[in-house]
Formats: C-alpha cells, sequence, structure tokens
C-alpha cells in the first residue's frame, strides 16, 4: 500500500485548530493553514476528493483529486460523504541520529477527515510545505490496485522532469537521470517521469513534489 508523505512522531502541544466550512452547492470545502497562515490548503469534497494549495492567495497547485482504487475496482473517494472531521496543531521534536543535528523541531496544523466509503486522509500544513496521507482502521491485509494523485496547474510552468532511462521496460531502471528542463505542455508523454519533480513558477516561488516516509510499501 502506498501512503504519502509523512510520519507523526513525539507530538506534543495539541490544541483544537481552527477552520473553515462551507458550501458551494454539492461542493463542501474544508481548509486548513500553515502556522505562519501563508500557505493553505482546500479540501473539496464534490464529484471527487479534491484539494489545492496556495501561497500568499497565490495558487499553487490547482484543484487535483485524489483516492485508491481498490482490488474490487471501488474507486475510494469518487462522490465523497464527510463522516467525521478532526483539526489540532501540533509541535513535534523528531530524533535524527543520522542527520547533522541529533533533533529538529517542526510545528504543523493538521486536518483529518473521514469519508463514507472508509477512505480517511491526513492533511498536513507545515510553514515549508504541504502533505497528505492515507489511513484506514480497517483490520487485515488491503487490496490496492492503484491510486489517484493529480497534480493540476492553471499555467504552462517551467518543470524539471526525470524520466525513465529504458524504453522497453520503463521500471527497470535505477530512477537516476538527468533532468529535462521544460514548460509542462512540453513534457515527454512517452515515458513515465520519477520523482522528486520541481515546478518553478517564475517569480522566485517553487514547488518540489515528492514522496516520503511510505509505509507498508509493496
Amino acid at each position: 500500500m502506498k501512503h504519502s508523505m509523512f510520519k507523526t512522531t513525539l507530538l506534543s502541544c495539541f490544541m483544537v485548530m481552527g477552520f473553515a466550512f462551507s458550501a458551494q452547492g454539492e461542493e463542501k470545502i474544508l481548509m486548513v493553514k500553515s502556522p505562519d497562515n501563508r500557505l493553505e490548503i482546500k479540501v473539496m469534497l464534490g464529484d471527487a476528493l479534491k484539494y489545492s494549495v496556495s501561497s500568499h492567495h497565490q495558487i499553487i497547485l490547482a484543484p487535483s483529486a485524489i483516492g485508491l482504487v481498490m482490488g474490487s475496482g471501488e474507486m475510494k473517494g469518487a462522490y465523497p460523504i464527510l463522516v467525521s472531521q478532526k483539526s489540532r496543531s501540533v509541535h513535534e521534536t523528531i530524533v535524527s541520529p543520522n542527520y547533522r543535528f541529533s533533533s529538529f523541531d517542526v510545528t504543523y496544523n493538521e486536518l483529518q477527515i473521514q469519508l463514507k466509503d472508509g477512505l480517511g486522509v491526513l492533511f498536513r500544513a507545515y510553514n515549508e510545505g504541504v502533505a497528505y496521507r492515507f489511513v484506514t482502521s480497517a483490520e487485515g491485509d488491503i487490496d490496492i490496485e492503484d491510486e489517484v494523485a493529480q497534480f493540476n496547474f492553471n499555467n504552462d510552468y517551467v518543470t524539471y522532469l526525470p524520466f525513465s532511462t529504458d524504453t522497453k521496460d520503463v521500471y527497470a531502471m535505477a530512477h537516476q537521470n538527468t533532468y529535462d528542463v521544460k514548460p509542462l505542455t512540453q513534457a515527454n508523454q512517452m515515458l513515465p517521469a520519477f520523482l522528486p519533480v520541481l515546478v518553478d513558477y517564475g517569480n522566485g516561488t517553487k514547488l518540489t513534489i515528492t514522496e516520503s516516509d511510505l509505509e507498508s510499501y509493496p
């Protein structure tokens, strides 16, 4: 099972965090901001589970769908119905014996949602970035066929993309390559790209997309 993107350890300073909730027609919107209020995640529950990211009112990531396709063919996250939501603000100390510091502190605001179809998602807004992770309380093995992870942008930004080096078996590679630096519309459509990917907004703002701290990876 593939998750995105973080792990919780040594939590402290728990408190209730405010969030906005509104309805636009059939769509419900939840919001969570970073501790410094610079980054904002909007979670949209309409025809699909989507989220967007903005920084100082600049759109960083346009509404993008996420979800899981189960082995049975069921799509988790399609036409989501909210069952519950929890919010908290956390100060976290991470022990890092293999880093140049023995530990470091991070602070984030978190929104956890639970959907009627059983899908749970944690969204976190740090001062430095945002992350999400699928969660479940189901016992035993879970058969997941595919993951929906869209990344939509509102302009044709220059993007740094590394592609597979093997045209016959695109996954038989070391996931190392030089980066193509091109606008999104000129990206290679024949080969899969791999992470990390960088998007340059041209005004000093850059977005890096990656995965971290995967658990139960197949």
